[in-house]
């Protein structure tokens, strides 16, 4: 275990994407996550509790500065590309490199895009994940007989889970019982979970329990302003829907192989697993606690997910390689 003086100094003032130190010929190759958040690029956004957890299971951790995206040497050094929010120039700059780094055998797992309705960023890369086939809308999930809300922590709006055990079978889902996530329709104009819709390229691994329903920021009175506004219609217009679906089993993680790598979309919002996930209005329900005597085994399932993006490229030389210094 790290000691804090060695932890802050690796989080605040040397986790940076230059700042790499080559991984000698003799050592064990570890998967090397590179953090791109544009959104939230300051440390001090992402719980120390998190990264420490990558830490302890064996993970080399980088993160592109805010507002700069890494180019394709320094996307070279790592197995996995953790994407949670992304710039305007997107289809332009950071998309042809994810492309290039899944054709060399990179996995890269994405989430829906921070804060979305301002600015209007995450649009081309919504647009992006529907032209792979996975479709966000904007949208909730509701499941009445299995809510939970928050009540160790008094908090305004105190957050909403509910719970799923529908996973199937799978090693990324390998010691997974079941998974909490956040409910509403929507978190502060944020996407809180949106079920994807997939074409037959995705496996689809976690899904809505089969008494849940969505909501569509159509019909939600916090959100119909910012649907109603013409700059968002313009921008978001594929994905809109007029009225939610009432059928349950709905998928919130899919993957899909892409060129020699591999491509996971997790459309659950990055506070519960990223950036703020062990503070005390979430308590971590998501990555571990869950409720009463139901746990959540989302750390779990992410680890799981971490290893099996990155295994095609850790199999090979072309890439990886990057050091936590």
């Amino acid at each position: 275990m790290l000691n804090s003086h060695l932890f802050r100094s690796l989080f605040v003032a040397s986790l940076s994407l230059f700042a790499i130190s080559a991984s000698a010929a003799d050592e064990v190759k570890k998967p090397a996550i590179l953090i791109i958040d544009d959104s939230r690029g300051g440390l001090e956004y992402w719980n120390p509790l998190i990264l420490q957890e990558m830490l302890d299971a064996g993970y080399e951790v980088g993160q592109c500065p805010r507002d700069k995206t890494p180019t394709d040497a320094e996307l070279q050094r790592y197995n996995l590309a953790l994407v949670i929010s992304v710039r305007a120039d997107f289809a332009t700059d950071l998309q042809p490199k994810l492309e290039k780094f899944m054709e060399q055998g990179g996995g890269v797992l994405v989430t829906p895009s921070g804060y979305i309705v301002t600015p209007l960023a995450s649009a081309p890369f919504m647009k992006w994940l529907k032209s792979l086939g996975a479709t966000i809308y904007f949208q909730g999930v509701v499941d009445p007989e299995r809510r939970e809300v928050v009540d160790w922590c008094k908090w305004p709006g105190a957050p909403e889970y509910i719970w799923t055990s529908e996973i199937a079978e799978s090693p990324i889902t390998r010691g997974v019982k079941t998974l909490w996530y956040r409910s509403e329709t929507s978190y502060s104009h944020m996407i809180a979970s949106s079920p994807l819709e997939l074409d037959g390229n995705w496996t689809p691994l976690v899904f809505t329990g089969p008494g849940s329903h969505t909501v569509s920021w159509a019909e939600s009175a916090s959100e119909r302003d910012h649907i109603l506004n013409s700059d968002f219609k313009k921008a978001y217009a594929d994905f809109i829907r007029p009225q939610g679906r009432a059928q349950g089993r709905l998928p919130l993680l899919a993957v899909r192989n892409r060129g020699l790598g591999r491509l996971a979309v997790f459309s659950v919002n990055p506070q519960d697993l990223f950036w703020s996930g062990y503070i005390p209005a979430q308590g971590g329900v998501m990555l571990r606690r869950g409720f009463k005597d139901r746990p959540s085994d989302g750390w779990k399932l992410l680890d799981n997910l971490y290893r099996w993006l990155a295994e095609p490229s850790l199999n090979g030389n072309a890439l990886g390689g990057a050091k936590t210094v």
